[in-house]
């Protein structure tokens, strides 16, 4: 996206337009009941969980950040991924790493922006709006400040597109969350998967580690979407139960164990999975 002149600045004009667009929702709401709710019922349903301490963590491939909206969830602090401001992972070693904040974006925010060389990240201005909307890049503060220039250095929307790899600190960040939340006990017994079609790699990865390991203990995993997922012989041992909107969940479901839920991203025909 940012190989060329023409794309870096369609790209930036596009978030631009579409974190105007989000914070007009989410910030410049009329004042009414309705405003103070979560943007969706399913995020409600987060919001509902974290109440009733049964959610460990989301896993969320969205970047709106409406994780966070009226629902009381906190972000997880990802370095070089979301400003400092947010909840951190802190502690040294395999599966040591203590983990504060409900949800953790897999691919960034928008709220947040970066610098592509030093990887400084801070919280997204007025002033980023309007630069991003005239399709250019931003300065980096902090090597304004120490006087020094980044090899290449600008600042753009701190979020990782499908086709890149993430900063490579937050790309052990996001081991060291999950690892933590794999390894924790009791661990999570109900692991849900809403709304995603399942292709990107580093994604696909992570929903069959949490799989196995409520698995182990003997949970159930959903998955539950619109449409269909495209290869349903690679996931047919990975959900207990598949889910297209307009049906409803099998009774045995309301039976599944309590506890704490591996649970990510966002909306359900439920059929049982054929061993």
């Amino acid at each position: 996206m940012y190989s060329s002149p023409d794309t870096t600045a369609e790209h930036l004009r596009f978030i631009a337009a579409f974190k105007s667009s989000l914070d007009s929702v989410t910030l410049n709401s009329p004042s009414s009941s309705s405003s103070q709710r979560p943007a969706t019922p399913t995020h409600d349903f987060m919001r509902l969980l974290k109440k009733r301490n049964k959610l460990l963590r989301v896993y969320t491939q969205n970047i709106d950040g409406l994780e966070g909206v009226n629902t009381g969830l906190v972000p997880v602090a990802l370095e070089g991924v979301t400003p400092r401001s947010a909840s951190a992972v802190g502690g040294k070693g395999k599966g040591k790493a203590k983990v504060e904040g409900d949800y953790v974006q897999l691919h960034g925010a928008v709220h947040a922006v970066r610098c592509t060389g030093c990887d400084f990240v801070r919280a997204w201005t007025d002033e980023d709006g309007e630069v991003f909307a005239s399709g250019s890049v931003g300065a980096c503060p902090q090597c304004e400040e120490r006087g020094a220039s980044c090899s290449p250095c600008s600042s753009i929307p701190s979020i990782t597109l499908y086709n890149e790899s993430p900063p490579s600190s937050s790309a052990l960040t996001i081991g060291s969350v999950s690892l933590s939340d794999l390894s924790s006990s009791p661990g999570p017994d109900v692991m849900l998967v809403l709304g995603t079609s399942l292709k990107i790699p580093g994604f696909k990865k992570l929903v069959k580690e949490f799989a196995r390991s409520v698995k182990s203990r003997g949970g159930v995993r959903v998955l539950a979407n619109r449409e269909e997922i495209g290869s349903t012989s690679e996931w047919r041992d990975v959900f207990d139960y598949q889910g297209v909107s307009g049906r409803s969940l099998p009774p045995s479901l309301s039976s599944a164990p309590t506890g704490p839920h591996a649970l990510s991203r966002s909306q359900f025909s439920a059929t049982r999975t054929p061993s």
